[in-house]
């Protein structure tokens, strides 16, 4: 009995995990901090990022990048990842926030319906 608890739990924790936004940064990148300063002042992509993704942020001094993700080595970028997946291309540079909301209200829809992609450029 314990053993279907506990694979019902992973099923449906599968079901509902978010996608994961990833922010690779440098902590002496000053384009680094103008595209995280942007983000911290539209309320409307940090509500977007708290409840429809899960996010992290990776500083490079740190040297703490996970081996799955693609990073090519350019500050900042940023990765969303669905299921063990790359969705899209890994975005570079300094993303104005409001173009960054739109491309993960796109994706958000792209990853609900499944049956259209996303052709998003900056």
């Amino acid at each position: 009995m314990l053993f279907k608890i506990l694979i019902f739990i992973l099923l449906t924790q599968s079901l509902f995990a978010k996608p994961i936004v990833y922010f690779i940064l440098s902590n002496d990148c000053p384009i680094c901090h103008t595209l995280m300063n942007d983000i911290k002042s539209n309320n409307k992509i940090k509500e977007l990022l708290s409840i429809e993704y899960e996010t992290r942020i990776i500083d490079t001094m740190n040297q703490d990048i996970p081996d799955f993700l693609p990073f090519e080595g350019i500050v900042p970028q940023i990765l969303i990842i669905d299921n063990n997946q790359l969705i899209g291309n890994a975005l570079q540079g300094a993303i104005p926030s409001s173009e960054l909301t739109r491309y993960l209200i796109d994706v958000k829809n792209y990853l609900k319906n499944k049956n259209k992609k996303v052709y998003y450029a900056f």
